[in-house]
């Protein structure tokens, strides 16, 4: 958890950068444990050998905009719910105090 200026705390990965490098150093793992795996790049034909190697560039952005937008989502939800709770809770408490008027 990371403290912000108000004293509150936010997820690690409601930061964009952590976000990346995250998904860099999965596919850095990934490509390490893959190297004798060569031969999926020209699978099933070597026509498609440019789209399998941008796929494998085009993951990690992919993963990381990801994971900081359902991050980032459930940060806001957290924060409409929170801001709602002003609104809502008086509601049943006004209504148990309301005295009823006498209409002469």
């Amino acid at each position: 958890m990371c403290a912000c200026s108000d004293g509150e705390l936010a997820a690690p990965t409601n930061d964009i950068n952590t976000t990346v490098a995250l998904a860099l150093l999965t596919s850095v793992a990934y490509f390490y444990a893959g190297l004798a795996y060569f031969g999926k790049y020209i699978q099933p034909t070597p026509i498609l050998l440019p789209i399998n190697i941008l796929e494998d560039f085009t993951k990690p952005l992919s993963l990381s905009f990801r994971l900081f937008g359902n991050i980032l989502a459930d940060e806001l939800v957290v924060v409409v719910l929170v801001s709602l709770v002003p609104l809502v809770v008086p509601i049943p408490v006004i209504a148990k105090n309301k005295k009823p008027r006498n209409i002469k």
